[in-house]
């Protein structure tokens, strides 16, 4: 071949072997700074919305399982605004994480994930809305989707307006936003929380006031007993574990050492969840498989089945298998026969 022919294919290739290293080297370092970028979203948004919803889970589990206690005399300590500490707590989780959920809305690699809006709507709606386990509007842990938007953006402000830089910030990021493309976003302390509510100029605001009912409420009621209420904490309990173990899923990393457990209904299941038919299909010690009617017909049935028996004292595991219209309920032998266990689970269920 001529030389010249060679010389000419050799600098094709070697063209070519240029711009293929090229691309190599540009999709490596986008895909570098899209890892970068990911990473600083779960830091920013993910993580905080994570831990939000995890420790209010947590709270809310400890209060109607019975584990928080007062001291004596703690309601009139002027350091926690006429109420105890429990209550305060809480109740700033609780504001906490409308913040946060009104944020991983707007914000991170979850605005347009479906799984997660519908599990935050379920919470959403759980507090705002009128369901068989909360027949009335009137109990002090109603919040509708407006107050639930306006107590989070209260309480979880963007960095600098958490410290009185707000305009400051605006204008930074008017005048340098190429060097802000993350809006970074703060909780204010329990402190402040505690500051804010006993602040006499926020005596007559709706927010407050509602803040302070439910301070009250939880105060005054015994966890342990049916209160007015208790059923919208249970589910918001309950699907707030949904959501936690969803997220970690997608992020491959958990922020609990142990299994979270569900909140206990205190009133039957036909009473929450409506009239329900149920068929013992199998059973071992330890083990067993019951037959619901119209499982695989309502996607969101198998789901409160699940968080329904997973409430239950004794309950280990509990899988919902909706094509086969049956849910596997593993429990604890030694706490329960089959007798007793179907004895049990009469006072929830109609056997068929």
């Amino acid at each position: 071949m001529d030389p010249v022919q060679l010389g000419l294919i050799a600098s094709i290739l070697s063209g070519v072997c240029t711009a293929a290293w090229t691309v190599i080297t540009w999709a490596q370092q986008q895909e570098r700074v899209e890892e970068a970028k990911r990473d600083r979203n779960a830091a920013l948004y993910v993580n905080p919305f994570i831990m939000a919803a995890e420790e209010l889970q947590d709270a809310l589990y400890d209060y109607l399982e019975g584990h928080y206690h007062k001291l004596p005399g703690e309601e009139q300590r002027q350091g926690y605004a006429g109420v105890s500490a429990a209550a305060l707590e809480i109740i700033y989780t609780m504001v906490v994480y409308f913040g946060w959920s009104m944020i991983i809305y707007r914000y991170g690699p979850y605005t347009s994930d479906e799984k997660l809006i519908e599990l935050t709507q379920q919470v959403s709606q759980a507090f705002s809305g009128m369901t068989q386990a909360c027949q009335s509007a009137e109990d002090a842990f109603y919040f509708s989707y407006p107050e639930q938007k306006a107590l989070g953006l209260t309480f979880v402000r963007p960095l600098a307006a958490a410290y009185g830089l707000g305009r400051q910030l605006e204008r930074v990021k008017s005048e340098h936003l190429p060097e802000f493309p993350f809006l970074e976003f703060e909780s204010i302390s329990l402190y402040e929380f505690e500051e804010e509510v006993k602040n006499e100029r926020n005596a007559g605001s709706p927010l407050y006031l509602n803040i302070q009912a439910a301070l009250q409420a939880l105060d005054q009621a015994n966890p342990s007993e049916a209160f007015s209420g208790r059923q919208r904490l249970v589910l918001v309990q309950n699907y707030l574990v949904d959501l936690v173990d969803y997220l970690e899923k997608k992020e491959a990393f958990s922020v609990s050492l142990n299994k979270r457990r569900r909140a206990r209904h205190h009133l039957t299941f036909t009473k929450v969840f409506g009239q329900v038919q149920a068929q013992m299909a199998h059973h071992i010690p330890g083990r067993m498989r019951l037959r619901f009617l119209n499982l695989k017909d309502d996607s969101t049935y198998g789901t409160q089945l699940e968080s329904f028996f997973c409430s239950l004292e004794g309950v280990k595991d509990v899988r919902v298998n909706p094509q086969a219209n049956s849910v596997v309920i593993e429990y604890d032998p030694k706490l329960y026969s089959k007798q007793v266990l179907e004895n049990t689970f009469a006072n929830f269920l109609n056997w068929v």
